[in-house]
């Protein structure tokens, strides 16, 4: 019986985090309204790019996701990490985190991930990559 109470116990507490994971109230950044900034086109990242896009075609319009953008430590030199639906998609490149991490400190957000709107391009033979549409005074 105690073990059955605890197994109980456990997998409820296992199922809140998930929930709690997920719906975690995660701010948006402002859309320009252009996705300009490609993150890395890494080729460990092409699996869940090619799910997501079900291996379909997007050259002129992506397929449009909401990305979150997670800082990997606290200093500007740490990368920031991209996730698509909760899988890692790749990470800016490091000019690119530092000016986001930069523009966040001096706007004193003190939130510890953002997201933002994004578009998966590529696809029929070429690798995928995504484009994230970040704010000027962020990546300016």
């Amino acid at each position: 019986m105690n073990s059955l109470v605890i197994f109980g116990v456990l997998s409820t507490a296992l199922l809140a985090a998930a929930i709690f994971r997920r719906y975690v109230y995660v701010p948006s950044l402002p859309a320009s309204g252009r996705c300009t900034l490609v993150i890395d086109r890494l080729v460990h990242y092409q699996l869940p790019l090619t799910v997501m896009a079900r291996g379909l075609r997007y050259a002129d319009r992506g397929l449009p996701k909401t990305a979150r953008l997670i800082p990997e430590g606290e200093s500007h030199a740490a990368p920031v990490r991209v996730e698509i639906e909760g899988h890692v998609v790749g990470y800016l490149h490091a000019a690119d985190a530092q000016r986001y991490r930069a523009s966040l400190a001096a706007s004193r957000r003190a939130v510890r991930a953002y997201k933002c709107r994004s578009e998966i391009r590529g696809g029929e033979g070429d690798s995928y990559s995504v484009w994230l549409d970040l704010p000027q005074p962020v990546m300016g």
